[in-house]
């Protein structure tokens, strides 16, 4: 707008002031100010003159894509592309949340925008809840006055990248691609009813045998101790039993 202004000015006081030495000093008042404002456009466009850096982080927890009786928790993670360490996830945003929702999918419509955003996950030894970690970093104008100069449409920064860290506690999460998520469903699906009671039963004498030595070496324990270690255990177990399933 104030390129448009100047622009008029200029053009105004060089052809509409009749004074010789007027038009002069006016014009090239006009058609300097026109010059440094295209200057500083393209200073702007270029270099991000006028703005700087800005960097937000936040941290929001995740649940399980799967069954939210299991007391192992899954995402589900797809590569995007080939070798990207880029991925789209599903998992709950709360607990009661009824179905999982996919995220990090990247925006066919607005690419170049999809391509500054990633998200990777990684699996550690950790006592903390699942997490995502997100870094977002962008330009943003350094006053008002730089943003009525160089703004041209209705968005008050421009992203530079978006990084998702997605951190899971390998105690009880399992991170499956699609695929494989299919390969246990089906495997689960096409156990018999005497397979699946078989299956429990195995694994309640499994944690009924850790419980019993862990008694023994721990006379003192007590009942909310052996709550904490009877799920541990329990996890543990139904984590390996889902492994052996999908390899």
């Amino acid at each position: 707008m104030i390129v448009i202004v100047l622009t008029l000015l200029t053009l105004a006081s060089w052809f509409l002031i009749k004074p010789k030495a007027i038009r002069r000093v006016v014009g090239t008042i006009f058609s300097a100010l026109l010059l440094l404002s295209a200057i500083a456009i393209i200073a702007n466009t270029s270099y991000h003159f006028g703005m700087s850096q800005e960097v937000e982080t936040k941290e929001t927890s995740i649940y399980t894509a799967g069954q939210l009786d299991s007391p192992v928790n899954i995402l589900i993670a797809n590569q995007i592309g080939t070798d990207s360490d880029n991925y789209a996830m599903s998992f709950r945003e709360s607990k009661d949340q009824e179905q999982p929702i996919t995220a990090f999918v990247p925006d066919q419509h607005h690419m170049a925008e999809a391509v500054k955003k990633s998200a990777n996950y990684q699996v550690i030894a950790t006592d903390e809840p699942a997490k995502i970690k997100t870094t977002t970093t962008k330009w943003q104008y350094n006053s008002e006055l730089y943003k009525s100069l160089f703004k041209v449409d209705d968005t008050e920064t421009e992203l530079i990248s978006e990084t998702n860290e997605v951190t899971l506690p390998q105690s009880n999460w399992l991170v499956l691609s699609a695929d494989q998520t299919k390969t246990l469903t089906e495997k689960q699906q096409a156990m018999t009813d005497a397979q699946k009671q078989a299956q429990q039963t195995q694994l309640k004498q499994a944690v009924a045998t850790q419980i019993q030595s862990y008694q023994a070496q721990n006379p003192a324990t007590t009942q909310a101790q052996l709550a904490d270690y009877t799920q541990k255990v329990t996890t543990e177990l139904t984590l390996q039993a889902m492994k052996s399933l999908i390899e």
